[in-house]
């Protein structure tokens, strides 16, 4: 792995989504959604999401919430990403987790519908900065990912969305 590189792609991250607020669904919410629980479920753990920044997000919730991305609302999307991007570039080698290869599928658009609305808008609050850094992100694990993360996926992401997002030829 290319340290040098992946903490270069690391800190563009962290420039790129500095400020980023988090939106009406919390990480331990979008669990509890995905468990189709009730409102009450749903308060409890909106409550145990405490932090104010997403460099903050414990890395122990990211690596056991590996589905949650999928249930956020854009601006929560958008705030968890960036950490879910920072915790994979630090752990796809060595975690058995499949947060790395969630993120990832997070950031794919579904090419099996001829237009995948719920990604494009989840897809179009990111600034023109922090779309480059989500293709940074994608490129690295496709050149890096040494059996270790979803390559493919990451290619696909890529070349379904991400290089034309940021006019890449």
């Amino acid at each position: 792995m290319n340290d040098i590189l992946r903490d270069k792609v690391i800190a563009e991250i962290t420039e790129a989504f500095s400020g980023v607020r988090r939106g009406a669904i919390t990480l331990h919410e979008a669990d509890v959604i995905d468990e189709c629980g009730s409102e009450k479920d749903r308060r409890s753990a909106r409550a145990r999401d405490i932090e104010k920044r997403w460099q903050d997000v414990p890395e122990t919730d990211i690596e056991s919430h590996s589905s949650a991305l999928s249930f956020l609302c854009p601006e929560s999307f958008r705030y968890y990403i960036a950490a879910y991007m920072v915790w994979s570039l630090r752990n796809y080698h060595t975690s058995k987790s499949a947060s790395s290869d969630f993120t990832i599928y997070a950031l794919t658009p579904n090419t099996n519908k001829a237009v995948d609305k719920r990604s494009l808008s989840r897809f179009a609050i990111f600034s023109s900065e922090q779309a480059k850094t989500i293709r940074h992100f994608l490129e690295f694990m496709v050149d890096h990912e040494d059996g270790h993360a979803d390559a493919t996926q990451a290619k696909l992401a890529l070349d379904a969305y991400w290089n034309e997002r940021t006019n890449v030829a």
